[in-house]
């Protein structure tokens, strides 16, 4: 599995870096100029801005979040924003696919017509989908939780039983880059409170299930919120490292 990071990257005229990966090679803790393609390793990650020492060319690895915003637009609306994407030099397509909507009112009935919409769009552009698996419908969150969709499943394994049937569907439409999650170390996101144990054990639940249906599946884990360290929220690196320690990968 890959961990991404978001951060903040100074911009010029010529350049704009809209999401750089979380890896040593690309992050530097501070504000020392770094050679993208020949980095020695860094430390960690910052809010203050990245300066990369050689420039990225629009459209090498930028991709563009869209959320959740996707699933509500027409063909004409979703036609217009992926060639905006095109036109920006955009390679990549984040978007929600939500566990709720898809499964909505049974673990035994599957509505992926939104979805199919979606993909099929995407790829009609020549652009590369990573789909964020998400959100939990009313008959699988933990109980007691008033986080609505935001609610973690009550049960892994049946997460998993849903990422594997959406690896299933879209291997055949050559999507293989998934991520699982979304800012699970914010209580926005993780509506009982952050907690990286049960997320690294979602991920050990999800990750093998996803690979058995697709050995060419790469999953990232869910994307950080720039939050410190509270009653209900983990701080991005410490959420990470705790992922390590119990397990992941």
């Amino acid at each position: 599995m890959l961990y991404f990071y978001q951060t903040k990257v100074n911009l010029n005229d010529e350049y704009h870096i809209i999401n750089v990966p979380g890896d040593e090679d690309y992050l530097n803790s501070s504000t020392t100029p770094i050679d993208i393609n020949n980095a020695s390793s860094t430390t960690g990650t910052s809010t203050k801005p990245v300066i990369l020492k050689k420039p990225v060319p629009v459209g090498r690895e930028i991709g563009i979040a869209a959320g959740s915003k996707l699933a509500g637009f027409s063909d004409e609306a979703l036609e217009s924003e992926m060639r905006g994407i095109v036109g920006l030099g955009g390679k990549w397509v984040r978007f929600d696919i939500e566990w709720g909507i898809v499964q909505y009112s049974s673990p035994l009935k599957y509505d992926w017509s939104k979805y199919d919409r979606i993909i099929d769009i995407i790829t009609k552009y020549d652009l590369k989908p990573l789909p964020i698996l998400t959100y939990s419908p009313q008959w699988a969150r933990v109980p007691g939780c008033r986080g609505g969709a935001k609610c973690p499943p009550a049960d892994p394994e049946t997460f998993a039983e849903f990422a594997a049937e959406a690896v299933k569907r879209y291997k055949k439409k050559n999507v293989h880059y998934w991520q699982i999650w979304n800012e699970p170390n914010s209580y926005d996101f993780w509506a009982t409170k952050a907690d990286c144990k049960a997320y690294t054990e979602l991920l050990k639940k999800t990750y093998p299930a996803m690979k058995k249906i697709d050995s060419q599946a790469f999953v990232v884990t869910g994307g950080v919120a720039q939050v410190g360290n509270t009653d209900v929220n983990i701080a991005p690196l410490d959420f990470i490292e705790c992922i390590y320690k119990n397990g992941g990968k």
